[in-house]
């Protein structure tokens, strides 16, 4: 999932197969299962992007949860 949201984090939205050849399909299967990705049809296309999901922090637990702290000190608070 973490492969995915970097990738993600760089540039979004990115095509499904480019994004699953890329990360990995587990990866890009549990950030859609977590709700922390949305997938659009563009055309022919599938594209994916990251939720932004104001104010409940989901991405930021799942981040958190691994190890990691791209926000520094920032704290949310509330949701």
């Amino acid at each position: 999932m973490l492969t995915a949201l970097t990738y993600l984090s760089l540039c979004e939205p990115l095509n499904l197969d480019v994004l699953t050849e890329s990360a990995g399909e587990e990866s890009v299967e549990q950030a859609e299962i977590d709700g922390l990705v949305r997938i659009e049809r563009e055309g022919r296309e599938l594209d994916v992007g990251v939720r932004h999901p104001v104010g409940d922090g989901r991405i930021l637990v799942h981040v958190q949860q691994a190890g990691f702290s791209p926000l520094g000190n920032l704290v949310i608070v509330g949701g």
